[in-house]
């Protein structure tokens, strides 16, 4: 609500993903916003997780990981995939970590 313009209109993500020994992947994400009232400039962990190959057949992953919500969810994290600054009300930017995140365990294989 201003006549002159604000600087509180951002988004922006860093990540980093690493095989620091072999069968060890390590990824993260480090998220920040200042959308109005939503965010401020606070940096959260938006993902992050853990995975072990035994064997190419078998692994385990651990952490934070994103999961679809909604038609666009696979493309809400992608600025370039979305042309829009706002997607409809259904998706609410400020239950993202709530809505749009899961913590566990995953066991797969062959």
């Amino acid at each position: 609500e201003t006549l002159d313009g604000t600087d509180e209109f951002w988004e922006a993500a860093g990540n980093i993903i690493a095989r620091p020994i072999d069968h060890l992947r390590l990824g993260a994400q480090l998220f920040v916003r200042d959308l109005g009232t939503s965010g401020n400039g606070q940096v959260e962990l938006d993902w992050a997780y853990a995975d072990w190959r035994f064997a190419d057949a078998l692994g385990v992953q651990v952490g934070r990981v994103k999961m679809p919500f909604g038609l666009y969810a696979e493309s809400l994290d992608v600025d370039t995939g979305r042309t829009p600054v706002f997607l409809p009300i259904m998706y609410p930017n400020r239950a993202r970590e709530i809505l749009l995140s899961t913590d566990g365990v995953k066991f797969y294989g062959t």
